[in-house]
């Protein structure tokens, strides 16, 4: 999987959204006596946008990162709005970007206001798009490419916390993926924030992809199927016991927060119409990390036993991952 390591636009040295905000007064008529006075009306900001990746170093395969300077990225941008004395946020605007440049947006003081962002790198290659629907995105979107923003209270992007995606399929129709296998993927969120003159904030944003290794001991007939908490399936053979890829997170908030999430992963061993269950077993999966799990079933479960390799959850990467023992 591939990340850009060079600056699309204006995107910044670090791993942020940044927000440049200039202030232009709102303009008063004085021929209306019944108008607002101009010193109660509130001030109107022009607010531009600009977003880099993250700088988390990924170097092991099947995550990796591009030389590529450029990529046809998306952006899909929710903006949340509350008085200033408050604490309730509710939709203020939205809108999806393949131009950072053109990311501006009009806030006014008296409120303060939360950004939620997500980058679809090479999205305009993976994702699916109706071009004869004015270039409309399903997930994580769902919405119409406009490079502008939409100021609704009632509308909004709900998707871009999440990982499911929309690709195209072979018959050129689409079809969902549930955790996005393959697709690289950045989020972002920052609340708070209160326009002020020449004023500028900073959101946060991190790659939202991990990726599994699994080596199976032990495995002499049949299949071993595993289920990552049902949505991606994995079959490992006697003679094809070490494979991997990657995929992003279920739901990003959580990783976003802590650099990992817990999911759980179903063992099912296949040996011609007989399945048997070995049971469930939950993993930590590290940000941006390939987290190795290794399964030892029958006599290696017992010579992992005896050199006390005991089935446990580690913190993944390059540690061993975590070792699950299965006797038969």
């Amino acid at each position: 999987m591939k990340r850009t390591t060079e600056l699309i636009g204006k995107i910044l040295p670090k791993a942020a959204l940044t927000i440049a905000a200039c202030c232009t007064a709102w303009l008063a008529s004085c021929s209306n006596d019944e108008e607002m006075p101009a010193t109660e009306r509130p001030k109107e900001y022009t607010v531009m946008l600009a977003c880099a990746k993250d700088t988390l170093e990924v170097t092991h395969s099947p995550l990796s990162r591009t030389e590529e300077t450029e990529r046809p990225y998306l952006l899909g941008i929710q903006v949340y709005s509350s008085h200033v004395t408050e604490d309730n946020y509710r939709p203020y605007a939205f809108g999806l970007f393949d131009d950072i440049e053109l990311a501006a947006i009009k806030l006014y003081d008296r409120y303060k206001y939360a950004f939620e962002v997500t980058i679809v790198w090479n999205g305009q290659n993976l994702l699916y798009c109706n071009k004869d629907y004015n270039n409309h995105y399903l997930w994580p979107f769902n919405t119409f490419l406009t490079n502008g923003f939409t100021y609704s209270t009632s509308e909004r992007l709900d998707g871009l916390s999440l990982g499911r995606t929309t690709i195209p399929a072979e018959d050129g129709s689409w079809e969902e993926q549930s955790m996005g296998i393959n697709i690289d993927r950045d989020y972002g969120r920052l609340e708070g924030y209160i326009p002020e003159k020449n004023g500028a904030v900073t959101i946060e944003t991190k790659y939202m992809t991990s990726a599994f290794r699994y080596i199976v001991n032990g495995l002499t007939e049949g299949e071993l199927a595993i289920s990552l908490n049902n949505g991606i399936f994995t079959w490992v053979y006697p003679d094809r016991n070490d494979v991997w890829d990657a995929f992003n997170y279920e739901n990003f908030e959580y990783a976003y927060l802590h650099d990992y999430d817990n999911y759980w992963i179903d063992l099912t061993w296949i040996k011609g119409e007989n399945y048997t269950t070995l049971g469930s077993y939950e993993v930590r999966f590290n940000r941006g990390f390939v987290n190795t799990v290794t399964i030892n079933m029958g006599a290696a479960a017992t010579s992992a036993n005896d050199a006390g390799d005991a089935s446990e959850s580690r913190s993944a990467g390059n540690d061993g991952g975590t070792v699950i023992n299965i006797p038969l």
